[in-house]
C-alpha cells in the first residue's frame, strides 16, 4: 500500500488506496475507482440504495400548450425511486425530499408516495413562450444526490404562433467558475427555423448571438453593446421532443470566452434571435419600403438594411460565478 505521512503538518497519514470500511466519500470517474460494493453515480461512489432517480411526465418536456385557450393553472405531475421525509430525518440511503420549480416558484415536497407518482397544481404567469420546470433530490440534510438522473430540467411552451427562444443552458442560477471559460449555451426555438447565417432574409428564420451580463433589449440599440456577442449558434441541433416538433429548432454554439471574476457575483447570460445576415430579427417581419428600413453599421461591416420596428426576440437567464 502507498502511502505517506504528514506529522508535522497534521500528524496523520493518507493513502492512496480506497479502504471500503472507511467512511468518507470517494470520487470517480468509472466503476473501478470504487471500492467493492459501490457503483460510481455523478463521479462519487455510492450504494445501489444512494441513487435515486426523478422525472417530469406533465407537462411532457417541450409540450405546445395552445396560449388562446390556456386559463392559468397547470397540473405538474412528477414521480422519483427517493423515499420521501422531512428534511433533517436521519440521512438513511435512499430518503430524504424533493424540490420542484416551475418558473420562479418552488416547492419542497417531502410526503406521499414518490415512486406511485405526486402532482402540484401551478398558477402560471400567462404569457407566451417558454416556461421552466425542474425536479432535484435532496438528501434530509440538504445535500442534492449527485448521481445525474437525481435532476430533472425541461421546457414546456405556451405556443401564440409567434417566434420565441429560451436558453436551455446555462439553466437559470446555474454556477460557473470564477476563472474565465469557455461558455458553450444551448438555445431552443418556438416558431422559428434556426439555420446557419448567410443567405437571404426570411419570416421565422435565422440564428442567435449570446451575450454575457448585459441588458435586453437596451444592449440591441447600442452598436457597441450589441457588438459584444461572445458567440452565436453554429451547431444546429436536432428538435427537440414533444409534440409540435416541426415548429420547434434547437442549436448551441462552439463556444466564447467569458471574463474571470474575482468574487461570487451574479450575472447574466443571454441570447437574441438574429436574420441570417445577423441584424437583429424583429416581429413581425416586414422588408418593407426603403423609407421604413433603418440603416446600421453592424460590429465594422458595411452598412445593411435592418427593420426599425417590431419586437425583439430574446431571452435572459441568471447565472452565480463562484468556486463552491
Amino acid at each position: 500500500m502507498a502511502s505517506a505521512c504528514l506529522a508535522v503538518v497534521l500528524g496523520g497519514c493518507f493513502t492512496t488506496e480506497l479502504d471500503p470500511d472507511a467512511p468518507g466519500v470517494f470520487v470517480c470517474t468509472e466503476p473501478s475507482d470504487c471500492p467493492s460494493g459501490l457503483q460510481c453515480n455523478g463521479e462519487v461512489c455510492t450504494t445501489a440504495a444512494d441513487f435515486v432517480s426523478v422525472g417530469i411526465t406533465n407537462p411532457e418536456p417541450n409540450q405546445l400548450i395552445d396560449f388562446a385557450t390556456f386559463g392559468s393553472e397547470i397540473s405538474v405531475q412528477f414521480n422519483s425511486t427517493l423515499q420521501l421525509v422531512p428534511a433533517g430525518s436521519p440521512a438513511d440511503p435512499g430518503v430524504g425530499f424533493l424540490r420542484l420549480r416551475v418558473d420562479d416558484e418552488t416547492r419542497d415536497i417531502s410526503a406521499g408516495d414518490a415512486s406511485a407518482g405526486l402532482s402540484e397544481l401551478f398558477v402560471l404567469q400567462r404569457r407566451p413562450g417558454a416556461h421552466r420546470m425542474s425536479l432535484a433530490a435532496f438528501r434530509p440534510d440538504g445535500r442534492p444526490y449527485p448521481n445525474p438522473e437525481s435532476t430533472f430540467r425541461a421546457l414546456f411552451w405556451l405556443d401564440d404562433g409567434e417566434p420565441h427562444v429560451a436558453l436551455f443552458d446555462p439553466w437559470p442560477g446555474q454556477v460557473l467558475p470564477l476563472e474565465a471559460i469557455v461558455l458553450q449555451p444551448t438555445i431552443h426555438t418556438l416558431n422559428f427555423a434556426l439555420v446557419p447565417h448567410g443567405g437571404a432574409k426570411a419570416a421565422g428564420t435565422g440564428h442567435a448571438h449570446f451575450l454575457y451580463d448585459v441588458a435586453l433589449p437596451e444592449c440591441a440599440n447600442d452598436p457597441e453593446c450589441d457588438c459584444s456577442q461572445f458567440g452565436l449558434t453554429d451547431q444546429i441541433l436536432p428538435p427537440p421532443g414533444g409534440g409540435g416538433e416541426s415548429r420547434l429548432s434547437a442549436a448551441t454554439t462552439t463556444g466564447g470566452s467569458i471574463p474571470s471574476r474575482s468574487t461570487r457575483v451574479e450575472e447574466t447570460v443571454s441570447t437574441i434571435l438574429r436574420h441570417v445576415d445577423h441584424y437583429k430579427y424583429r416581429h413581425p417581419f416586414v422588408l418593407g419600403p426603403e423609407d421604413e428600413l433603418e440603416t446600421a453599421l453592424y460590429c465594422g461591416l458595411d452598412p445593411i438594411k435592418g427593420q426599425s420596428d417590431g419586437r425583439l426576440v430574446f431571452d435572459t437567464v441568471p447565472v452565480i460565478r463562484d468556486d463552491e
